[in-house]
């Protein structure tokens, strides 16, 4: 029981520094900082090393790393991102559709 108990707790921990120590610009934004148009342009994906936040316009936002796993508040944003695509009308909508759907793939399993 007590080693169940020992792994569990260590497997979380895991988790939880991956997620911490991820560097999301990297790991789902090719490196770039504003995914499908350029950060003045609307609708984007702003990314950085410890944030993924999809923008509408200057002040309608959904920030993607809110809490950890597969139901966290991020997590449910990024799947409602990915089914109701706002930016479909973009000629780089691809880009944000690689980007959320990495994030959703890492970040919300």
């Amino acid at each position: 029981m007590k080693k169940g108990i020992v792994f569990a707790a260590c497997v979380l921990g895991l988790a939880v520094s991956a997620s911490a120590s991820a560097n999301f610009k990297k790991t789902y934004c090719g490196n770039v900082e504003y995914v499908g148009n350029p950060g003045n342009t609307y609708p984007h994906l702003h990314c950085d090393k410890d944030f993924v936040t999809y923008s509408d316009t200057k002040t309608k936002h959904r920030n993607l790393v809110d809490g950890q796993g597969s139901k966290s508040p991020g997590c449910k944003r990024a799947r409602e991102l990915v089914a109701e695509r706002p930016y479909a009308q973009i000629p780089n909508a691809a880009a944000i559709d690689t980007a959320v759907n990495l994030y959703v793939t890492g970040q919300c399993q």
